[in-house]
């Protein structure tokens, strides 16, 4: 019986026995009355049982008038509801084609120690497709020169991680423009390189940049030479040189650029967007007049010489490039990667000769101040430039203007002059060279030859000013276009070499009057070599091998499309205008519906947060998104859901994000990510579980507690104004689930035509029920037609194997009861619970025609808490399904709760009855909120909090708790959403117009207890400390602890004393030694709890006890 019902008669068995004994004399006094054994004594004690059974079934009656006016108000048990959650199916790796799951399908949860086996049905239809994900990300469009944002999914999801959508750690976004030319590009400091075609844009807007030889990324000096139109870039002395790299595969030397960003953090791309190439870009390359280039590699003959410099550029020691005996064709070969490499660039050799470097042309004895003045008039300062003259140039010079001698006179001083010359110059350089007195030989010839991929030819268009070598000057001349690299004594690099085709540097001997005479040889002997290039005029620029850009993580070939003729737009951004996240598969998604499950963490927005999300599919054929019809079950990615779509076609694969898949996205078309101030529902010291613990003792119990002190007000109004949704998941081919079977035409009886008529079903509980009647030959043709009309479906015709319709199956429709039926109303009403089908009476809903198995009823039956299990315990298919390999669920089954039973149905009729479904005091809206929720444990109504936590008329803050397992239950942002539409329908518009209603979660308060104890015997302090840990944990558990197990309630802190009679009770202990107990809220914040305070301790009425750590320690009682 109900304790909340009135006891009319609670005497007992012993109690009547005892009337009777004590009345007995007065009218039987010839029995005593007090013999046990006599046969009066067992008549009384019969009679006395037969009494006390009247008596309670006498103290029912208050019980079944309850129910039966609970009945008239049409007051039922509750039925359970079922765990729903959401299943993926996965087809086989070799299917080719879809495979279709109608709702309806079966799978299973096997039996488990914690569960029997459980059966789940699909409650859509879903076709399950052979594609698979391949690539996830994210976008975010340029906005106000914000830069744009591309974020890569795909490696979270793989691995099973959650992941930020519009959101997340690299942005993978690039705009550049890549050129590449291994040639022209091979060069150190001191360079300048030559772009033509390239428009001003991109020399104003673009920051461009080179890789050095370590990997780091060195940026130009860049203007733009307008009277030539040319981009200039260039690198001073002293930078580090062009270094390789690989770009897109592609190794190579390589410039780049990329957009200028702003010290504000805007990029120029809005301002080079629009900028086009609209010719192949000529690059050029030169020296600047301050770069000091020496060889890389010189070979006299095979001999490698030493090109190691001084601090002043000069060689440590005198290179002789061909020995100091000069032999007929003797070679010297000299390398330069830098300089040797530009094809077409005019090429500079800077040549000094070691005799030169300290030999003025006044020193040379025997020449005189007169002739000394004259050479050095015609530019001849050293020995070396006066031997690089023939004799006959120089005798040009020294002849005096007008003179009446002849040219013979002084063709010989000439040649007196240049022996003379000639000796000091190789006295100065170390070497005795000097020729007999007969008449100079003629000089050397020099060959300067390149290798052209085949073989050594002669270099055309030198020019030569050093005599061979002989003298300081310059060697110039054009690099030919077809000079390639060459391997010279395993040396790999750019090479020419200089040979001695003709002439000579001297003899061994000389044959003077038929006489061997011994001459001597005079090499060259070179104290510096240093080179340049110029290659910017328009002859010699060539074009780039490899022109690329990076655009939203694609490249693109622009040499290839400019040498069509088409123009090329170096910088292409996202054509998105709004936030949008992708998807790409590796097969095509065709028809539908395709269900895909995105599994959402549960972040609480706004109230009025409403974002639209707009889902399209690539169409790659036509180059553009097609926007689908699409049921979004996440409300525009603010929750975890499926979105079921139908694609049309079936598609090509698009290269977006330089991947080739079939693409799906979704674009946020309006709204901004951005979270309410509660948080996770909670004002700010609700959501971060604030306890003032300093402020505890003697402070205000109610509403004052929980008002926002300033501090934790500023650090509210500092929170992010954006959090976009984070996803744990995303799975194809998903339908939701519930924990329910389907039963189909169950025929339960027939029809007797008689009123009120009712059967009993099979299975109960009962859900989505349909109950149908054969009416043949009991309807007429019009009004078939207008049930069919009205609504469609409701009529099924079953004809013979001859065509003539032999049944007609009309759908009734279902009521909670029959008490506003009409009486031709085709009603039935319905009690979930019991499984209970009735028919009406003729007044009250139509009664059920006589007929044979005339009734057939197809409904699911299952449900409660049994079927809350967790993610993966779904993994067998009931019904088999081709093609279909496997199926799971991803995450848990929830919302399975027990039904309700018949003491609770009369806890809450009357309150029912009171409330009339409208709430308008807290103990109304906690009522309803239990009522509507089983699956509640707590629910407190805090009245004027506003949802920060302040005291506010019109407000009204409610704290749930779910009833789970788990030591600090908190409710899913899903719940909280419920219960907050529910008080919205149900609650007084003061709070519910204005959406004054928040539900939140509560602030729990971890208690933990230092306990020593002392056990009756030390052998049993083991089990004595495991015991304690036990009861603690258990007894402090917010909806299972307490002296009950009912829990705790909101606003209540453990006492001592509670403490001290739990552990004392524990088995083994003798008694607590000490205690030691400790509050920390949910930011970490300590307050030891003392006895003293206990009586006069207000705690903030949305705290709620939970178990913390504790230490318990059994030790040896005192002597």
């Amino acid at each position: 019986m109900n304790a909340d019902l009135p006891l009319i008669d609670g005497r007992t068995a012993a109690d009547v026995v005892e009337k009777i004994r004590a009345t007995a004399p007065f009218y039987v006094p010839e029995w005593s009355g007090g013999v046990d054994g006599d046969a009066g004594s067992a008549l009384t004690g019969v009679f006395g049982d037969m009494v006390v059974e009247v008596l309670q079934r006498l103290n029912r009656v208050p019980e079944r008038h309850l129910a039966a006016f609970l009945e008239v108000l049409g007051l039922r048990l509750l039925p359970p509801r079922p765990a729903e959650t959401v299943v993926v199916f996965t087809l086989a790796k070799d299917a080719d084609r879809s495979a279709l799951v109608v709702a309806g399908t079966q799978v299973m949860a096997e039996k488990t120690a914690d569960h029997p086996e459980l059966l789940f049905e699909t409650d859509e239809n879903v076709l399950a497709v052979p594609s698979r994900i391949a690539a996830l990300y994210s976008t975010i469009p340029d906005t106000a020169g914000g830069r744009e944002k591309v974020f890569g999914h795909t490696e979270a999801w793989t691995a099973g991680s959650s992941f930020t959508i519009f959101h997340g750690t690299e942005n993978l976004q690039e705009h550049a423009l890549y050129l590449r030319q291994t040639g022209l590009f091979t060069v150190r400091s001191g360079v300048e390189i030559h772009l033509s075609g390239v428009p001003r844009a991109l020399a104003d807007q673009v920051a461009w940049s080179y890789t050095d030889a370590d990997g780091r990324e060195t940026l130009f000096g860049a203007r733009f030479d307008g009277a030539v139109g040319r981009l200039i870039l260039s690198t001073g002395a002293g930078r580090p040189e062009l270094g390789r790299c690989v770009v897109n595969g592609i190794d190579g030397i390589w410039l780049k650029g990329v957009p200028k960003v702003g010290a504000d953090g805007t990029t120029a791309l809005a301002r080079v967007k629009d900028a086009v190439l609209r010719t192949v870009v000529g690059v050029g390359t030169r020296s600047l007049p301050t770069a000091v280039i020496h060889p890389d590699v010189a070979f006299a003959g095979d001999v490698p010489q030493d090109l190691t410099v001084t601090a002043g550029g000069d060689f440590i020691r005198n290179l002789l490039p061909f020995g100091d005996k000069p032999m007929p064709l003797a070679a010297f070969h000299l390398a330069s990667r830098e300089v040797f490499s530009k094809r077409g660039a005019r090429i500079t050799l800077r040549i000094t000769c070691a005799t030169d470097l300290d030999v003025p042309i006044e020193r040379v004895q025997g020449i005189g101040a007169v002739f000394s003045a004259r050479l050095r008039g015609a530019g001849i300062a050293t020995a070396g430039e006066l031997l690089s003259r023939s004799d006959a140039q120089v005798a040009g010079i020294i002849r005096a203007p007008g003179s009446a001698r002849p040219a013979s006179s002084y063709l010989l001083r000439a040649r007196n002059i240049r022996e003379a010359t000639a000796k000091a110059y190789y006295d100065k350089a170390g070497a005795v060279s000097y020729r007999s007195g007969r008449a100079a030989a003629p000089g050397p010839g020099l060959s300067w030859e390149y290798w052209n991929g085949t073989g050594w030819c002669a270099i055309s268009d030198v020019a030569d000013s050093t005599g061979g070598l002989l003298a300081t000057g310059e060697v110039t001349f054009t690099c030919p276009a077809d000079m390639a690299e060459v391997e010279v004594s395993g040396q790999r690099n750019w090479w020419i070499r200089v040979r001695l085709s003709s002439g000579d540097y001297g003899r061994e001997f000389e044959i003077v009057n038929g006489q061997a005479v011994a001459a001597g040889f005079t090499p060259p002997r070179l104290g510096r070599i240093t080179l340049s290039w110029d290659g910017t005029d328009p002859s010699a620029m060539g074009e780039p091998d490899s022109i690329l850009t990076r655009n939203n993580l694609e490249w693109d070939d622009g040499l290839a499309v400019l040498r069509t003729g088409a123009i090329f737009r170096p910088f292409r951004p996202l054509a998105d205008l709004r936030p949008a996240f992708y998807a790409g598969f590796d097969r095509p998604l065709a028809k539908g519906p395709i269900g895909l499950y995105l599994d959402l963490a549960e972040i609480d927005y706004a109230r009025d947060f409403k974002p639209r999300v707009q889902w399209e599919v690539y169409d790659a054929g036509a180059s553009q998104w097609l926007r689908l019809d699409a049921e979004d079950g996440t409300a525009g990615l603010t929750r975890a859901g499926i979105v079921r779509i139908v694609v049309p076609g079936g598609g090509v694969p698009a290269p977006l994000f330089g991947t080739r898949l079939h693409w799906l996205r979704a674009v946020l078309v309006a709204g901004e990510y951005a979270p309410t101030a509660l948080g996770a529902g909670l004002p700010y010291r609700l959501r971060r579980g604030y306890l003032n613990i300093p402020r505890i003792i003697g402070r205000p119990a109610h509403l004052k507690g929980i008002i926002l002190n300033p501090a934790r007000w500023r650090s509210w109004r500092q929170l992010p104004s954006n959090s976009p949704p984070i996803a744990r998941g995303i799975y194809l081919n998903a339908a939701r689930a519930l924990q329910l079977t389907s039963v189909r035409n169950e025929r339960p009886g027939s029809g007797n035509g008689l009123p009120d008529q009712s059967f009993t079903l099979a299975r109960k509980p009962v859900f989505d029920d349909q109950v149908w009647v054969n009416e043949f030959g009991l309807i007429s043709a019009a009004e078939l037609d207008r049930l069919a009309a009205d609504a469609p479906g409701r009529v099924s015709r079953v004809t013979d194997r001859e065509g003539r319709v032999s049944e007609v199956w009309v759908r009734w429709e279902g009521r909670d009861d029959l008490l506003a039926s009409g009486p031709l109303d085709r009603h039935y009403g319905i009690d979930r619970s019991s499984g209970l089908v009735s028919f009406g009476n003729g007044k009250r809903g139509r009664v059920l025609p006589a007929g044979t198995n005339n009734v057939r009823v197809s409904y699911r039956t299952g449900g409660g808490a049994a079927g809350n299990l967790g993610g993966g315990a779904i993994a067998r298919m009931r019904t088999g399904i081709p093609l279909v390999e496997k199926v799971v669920n991803p995450g848990p089954c929830g919302g399975g709760v027990e039904g309700e039973d018949i003491s609770a149905l009369y806890r809450r009729g009357p309150q029912s009855l009171r409330r009339r479904d409208r709430a308008v005091t807290v103990e109304d809206y906690e009522g309803l909120i239990r009522e509507q929720f089983p699956g509640m444990a707590l629910v407190k109504c805090l009245p004027v909090c506003d949802d920060r936590g302040m005291t506010r008329t019109g407000w009204l803050t409610v704290i749930i708790v779910p009833r789970t397992a788990d030591d600090r239950p908190i409710p899913s942002a899903a719940l909280r959403r419920r219960v907050e539409e529910f008080v919205a329908g149900h609650g007084a518009n003061v709070v519910t117009a204005p959406c004054h209603a928040v539900v939140t979660r509560p602030s729990y308060v971890r208690v933990s207890v230092d306990v020593a104890l002392v056990p009756r015997s030390l052998d049993q302090a083991p089990a004595v400390e495991t015991a304690a840990l036990v009861a603690l944990r258990r007894f402090l558990h917010p909806l299972t602890g307490g002296w009950d197990g009912g829990g705790w309630p909101f606003g209540r802190l453990v006492c001592h004393s509670d403490l001290y009679r739990l552990l004392e009770e524990v088995e083994g202990v003798d008694r607590v030694a000490s205690m030691a107990v400790t509050a920390i809220d949910e930011m970490g914040r300590r307050m030891e709890l003392g006895e003293a305070d206990e009586s006069t301790r207000p705690v903030d009425p949305y705290l709620l006890v939970s178990s913390g750590d504790h230490r318990v320690a059994a030790r040896a009682g005192d002597a």
